[in-house]
């Protein structure tokens, strides 16, 4: 019985983690700055990347270019570290949204905008594009 419910247990974990991997995206930075949205991988001295899509494969030098595998390809704006609340959205996990900028802190008003190109993120004045 121990054994059938191991099993059972390695099957779902199995699924559970390829049901993650395909919801999953990653961000590719050069040096601090953010590139992209889409898939990536770390091999050697190079990494691997594709947008959203899984088209548009390129390769990139490591360093400057590496991954942060912590955010999804659905482009919400919680994936970057903001809620949305009184039709505002404000830094609510400063640890992602530092990674864009660094200044940042808890509870500061910001601003998230998709288009057809990426999402575009301000905060006190400095406005970036991430491509997707």
């Amino acid at each position: 019985m121990n054994k059938w419910l191991f099993l059972t247990a390695v099957a779902i974990f199995s699924i559970l983690s390829l049901v993650a991997g395909v919801a999953h995206a990653d961000i590719l930075f050069n040096k601090t700055t953010a590139v992209a949205i889409g898939h990536g991988t770390a091999d050697g001295s190079k990494v691997h990347w594709a947008d959203c899509s899984d088209q548009n494969k390129q390769d990139f030098d490591k360093p400057p270019y590496w991954i942060d595998k912590a955010d999804n390809c659905q482009l919400k704006p919680f994936s970057f570290g903001l809620e949305q609340k009184d039709g505002k959205y404000l830094v609510k996990d400063i640890t992602k949204f530092q990674m864009f900028f660094p200044a940042a802190k808890t509870g500061d008003e910001a601003s998230f905008r998709l288009s057809d190109k990426g999402v575009e993120l301000s905060h006190q004045g400095k406005v970036i594009m991430i491509r997707h």
